[in-house]
């Protein structure tokens, strides 16, 4: 039905995407991270880390080039798929606070 069709389609962006991840700006990586929140899809691989982990490992070191709407959509996005990452969000707590982009943030985004 409907279900495996979504799954399929965001197995394929998953498997396409992974290979190119360094080819991704910021908002390119929020925005695939956000339409699989959207999607409410966390895809699992065999090992049992899931496609919202292997994002993770690529936007962390990169979170300082992200701006508060690319931040919000990323966090609202693991959130609503309940994906547990501390490191990404203390660390985007901490760069929010670092630059005082707090005035950037609406709550409506997060």
């Amino acid at each position: 039905g409907n279900s495996k069709n979504k799954q399929f389609i965001f197995k394929e962006i998953a498997a396409a995407s992974m290979p190119i991840f360094q080819e991704f700006d910021p908002r390119h990586l929020s925005n695939l991270i956000y339409a699989f929140g959207l999607a409410d899809y966390a895809l699992e691989f065999q090992d049992g880390s899931t496609f919202f982990d292997v994002l993770a490992l690529e936007v962390v070191p990169r979170l300082e080039t992200f701006n508060a709407q690319d931040i919000s959509n990323m966090l609202w996005a693991y959130a609503n798929v309940k994906a547990s990452n501390p490191q990404l969000f203390l660390e985007s707590g901490d760069i929010i606070v670092a630059h005082q982009n707090l005035e950037n943030f609406y709550p409506q985004a997060l």
